[in-house]
């Protein structure tokens, strides 16, 4: 790893005083996490997703997939190891948001070209203990959480 803000260099440091300890420990990172409650879709809708300097590598991981790789880890994780959760794919954010806007039907088609930045991370790792996704990628874990919002929005609207 090399940390490129402050933030991660702190987290990095605490790991490495963790590793050298004498405790049996493993390093979990985790990438960002989204789901049901935490996700970019009212950003979209709201129109606040925002455009950034630079076009950097969204590494993501879906939370029921957090949460079931955790006891995976403690079962079969080894001492010492940092492992890395996220799923399958690394996204350019700037094609994480044409593929949301076309989702979300929101006519947005002005993505200026940026520099690439950012890490794309890799799940080795965890995927070497066995663990398999039920979202290996955003488009999976987002396609459900549309389908869901949608779904309760219309659920809403029958009620009222």
């Amino acid at each position: 790893p090399r940390p490129d803000d402050f933030r991660g260099e702190i987290f990095f440091h605490a790991e490495q005083q963790v590793l050298g300890s004498e405790l049996p420990v493993a390093i979990c990172r985790l990438g960002e996490i989204y789901g049901p409650s935490r996700n970019w879709i009212p950003a979209f809708k709201w129109g606040v997703w925002e455009s950034k300097k630079d076009d950097p590598y969204m590494n993501m991981i879906h939370v029921e997939d957090a949460a079931a790789f955790i006891p995976v880890l403690f079962d079969k994780g080894e001492y010492g190891k940092v492992y890395v959760g996220v799923d399958d794919r690394p996204v350019l954010r700037s094609e994480f948001t044409k593929w949301m806007n076309k989702k979300l039907g929101i006519k947005n088609s002005d993505i200026p070209q940026r520099q690439v930045s950012g890490k794309r991370l890799k799940n080795t790792r965890l995927k070497a203990l066995g663990f398999k996704f039920r979202y290996p990628d955003f488009e999976k874990g987002y396609a459900d959480l549309i389908r869901n919002t949608s779904r309760e929005l219309n659920n809403a609207r029958k009620r009222a």
